[in-house]
């Protein structure tokens, strides 16, 4: 009788333990997902044009044309203080140039606001085809929005600041939310290389992984690239170039190890060799971006492989 009492009450807190780890289950409250910008904030949801030979897979190109219109294609480079294109590829854009005008040419968007151009009519064809051909989408148009950049997804949204901001606190392991500073409309954020903190222009127009500028070198645990470097000009106002592998990057939580980069003797477009970085899209690549240019805040997420 006690041994069938035993087994009895022993089949009883089993199922009891069973139940309670089911319940258990239940509750383990999902990791948060992403905040999803309502619908009615989504002014914009482009994909990525394809990519050019001189860009790569990782340019951001989209065409912001109205629907029906004639396309709008533009490169969009957040590091980029103004929109302008080269005279050729205003041409193709359907912009006839005028060679006294100064001000900038209009293009309607489906955003419902014009693209203001500037063309520099004085460039020869011999120093325009030597730089590239290429129409911008700078800074100045796109801190009017919450912009959101999918690398993974290859997707564009422009997104209502007025309906949607980016949170002050990231929801889940796997994001971040960081402060921005604005310079010239540029977003502006602090990352690491080795053990040297520095601020860096987020600048999807630019290949590569980042330029740094040369006073930031020391302490940053930098192994040169000689090989690389003997193939470098030097860049026009940064002075000499020099290929170098960091140990560490990090931006927010995010960390990369063993990361070649380029080094500027006197910065970025000689800005100073303790200017801004150039973060460039093959760092940012595995990332989806939320900029809130009118919040000065940075949402990044790496999504799930």
């Amino acid at each position: 009788m006690h041994a069938d009492g035993g087994c009895a009450t022993y089949g009883r807190n089993a199922v009891k333990r069973r139940v309670a780890l089911a319940l258990a289950v239940l509750l383990i409250p999902a990791m948060p997902r992403a905040a999803e910008p309502p619908s009615e904030a989504v002014l914009a949801d482009l994909p990525f044009l394809p990519a050019t030979a001189r860009g790569g897979e990782n340019e951001v190109r989209i065409d912001l044309a109205p629907p029906g219109a004639r396309p709008l294609p533009l490169l969009l480079d957040t590091g980029s203080p103004e929109s302008f294109a080269t005279p050729t590829a205003a041409k193709a854009l359907g912009i006839s140039l005028r060679r006294n005008k100064q001000t900038p040419y209009r293009r309607a968007t489906r955003l419902d606001r014009d693209v203001e151009l500037s063309v520099d009519t004085r460039v020869s064809d011999t120093a325009e085809s030597a730089g590239g051909e290429w129409a911008v989408l700078g800074a100045r148009f796109l801190s009017s929005f919450v912009l959101e950049i999918d690398f993974p997804g290859r997707r564009v949204r422009f997104l209502d600041p007025k309906r949607f901001a980016v949170p002050e606190r990231a929801e889940a392991a796997n994001q971040a939310v960081l402060p921005l500073r604005l310079v010239g409309n540029r977003p502006i954020v602090e990352i690491e290389v080795g053990a040297v903190r520095m601020p860096a222009a987020i600048t999807t127009g630019a290949p590569g992984t980042l330029l740094l500028a040369g006073g930031w070198a020391q302490g940053a645990s930098l192994t040169p690239n000689p090989e690389v470097t003997a193939t470098l000009a030097p860049a026009p106002g940064a002075g000499r170039l020099e290929a170098v592998t960091a140990a560490r990057f990090q931006i927010g939580p995010f960390a990369e190890s063993e990361v070649p980069m380029l080094v500027a003797e006197h910065g970025a477009q000689g800005a100073g060799a303790r200017s801004e970085a150039w973060l460039g899209v093959d760092l940012l690549k595995r990332f989806v971006l939320r900029i809130d240019y009118p919040r000065k805040r940075l949402w990044i997420m790496e999504p799930a492989p």
